[in-house]
């Protein structure tokens, strides 16, 4: 059995080959998913992880907590997932490193009356969220140096920030197994054993496991499992991230914590003089065992884009880059559902870039399916 961040799950001499849950994916949704249902329901659960823990998307996402998001679906649900955020220690046990900085959304002004409505739902759930100008930005946050154009508007955020995903996934696990649950790491899924159209069990490189519910929460990696069983028809479409760390010479002065539609590009402090930047591209002809996806031609696309944001920033404060894939769906929506064809495959993936702050809702979706399946 292998460790995750010092803790330990029963001894592998112990380890039951039967559970009523199998989770496959070691990232925020699987992670989220084990805990609640671990703390929620009686049920013995069993995470699978074909790599490290938080070795894909999850491991290279910016940790961002906002609210607003492209639909009302997504708004109530990030609402919702804040709750938890604020206050993951005294829930959960332990801290997901949440930070609020305050969270500036740059868009286009013409797109201003498209998510009016969606601003107010944000306000109706008692968070400050307030719509600026160019010249609001530079009178009241003109330290950030975040030079604004006039046919742009920044939508900002007062509570909002980001936390640790890494950190927050790994609480989740270690909460979960002190509840009693399973982890494997190294484990990888080869397919998900049907009798008559029922999930009966999972076989992995090392052992098989019996259950009649399997969930598949392995970001892009789900439309493989899910081929194997016959569905041709890709449920994701695959975008690299990509992603940089600069030194950031603006000595005693914060970075906004910030997403900029116009160009694509987000970014936060680092800590020790550094920020982070980062872009999503949609691909082809790209397999998740590739392991960087990252090189100088990205990063030299990445640094002209970011210096349209801050002009200080150039080529020379560029540290290092790194690169990750995340599975998106054609609305950007997650995807929790049972597939109809097969009983007990319960699919919760798709995070589409915005997973992360989104996970603990999704993970609550997914308890009450599997309680009232």
């Amino acid at each position: 059995m292998l460790q995750f961040s010092n803790h330990r799950t029963r001894k592998t001499h112990e380890m039951r080959n039967k559970y009523d849950v199998v989770i496959i994916g070691g990232g925020i949704f699987g992670a989220a998913i084990f805990y609640h249902l671990l703390k929620y329901t009686s049920k013995k659960v069993l995470l699978l992880e074909k790599r490290r823990i938080c070795n894909g998307a999850t491991g290279r996402s910016g940790g961002f907590i906002r609210l607003l998001h492209s639909s009302l679906n997504l708004c109530d649900l990030s609402t919702k997932s804040f709750d938890e955020f604020n206050q993951f220690e005294k829930k959960i046990g332990r801290s997901c490193g949440l930070i609020k900085t305050g969270f500036f959304t740059i868009d286009l002004y013409k797109n201003l009356p498209a998510i009016e409505d969606h601003l107010q739902f944000i306000k109706s759930r008692g968070f400050q969220i307030e719509c600026l100008t160019s010249q609001d930005v530079t009178r009241r946050f003109n330290y950030l140096k975040m030079p604004i154009d006039e046919d742009k508007v920044v939508i900002y955020e007062r509570d909002s920030g980001y936390a640790d995903p890494i950190r927050t996934c790994k609480a989740y696990l270690s909460a979960g197994v002190s509840l009693g649950g399973d982890i494997l790491e190294n484990f990888e899924v080869q397919s998900i054993e049907t009798k008559n159209g029922k999930v009966i069990g999972v076989k992995s490189s090392c052992s098989n496991f019996e259950t009649p519910c399997a969930i598949l929460s392995a970001g892009i990696g789900t439309d493989g499992l899910l081929e194997s069983l016959g569905y041709k028809e890709p449920k994701f479409t695959k975008k690299i991230i990509h992603s940089s760390f600069y030194k950031y010479p603006l000595d005693n002065l914060p970075f906004p914590t910030f997403l900029d539609k116009t160009l694509g590009l987000y970014g936060r402090d680092y800590g020790n003089n550094r920020c982070l930047l980062g872009l999503a591209e949609e691909v082809e002809q790209i397999n998740d065992n590739q392991k960087s996806y990252s090189s100088m031609k990205i990063t030299r696309k990445l640094t002209d884009i970011a210096s349209k944001f801050a002009p200080w920033i150039t080529h020379k404060h560029w540290i290092q880059g790194q690169g990750g894939m995340d599975a998106y769906t054609k609305n950007c929506e997650g995807i929790v559902e049972f597939l109809p064809e097969i009983t007990g495959l319960l699919i919760c993936s798709g995070g589409s870039g915005v997973g992360f702050k989104l996970a603990p809702e999704y993970a609550k979706q997914a308890v009450l399916k599997i309680e009232n399946y």
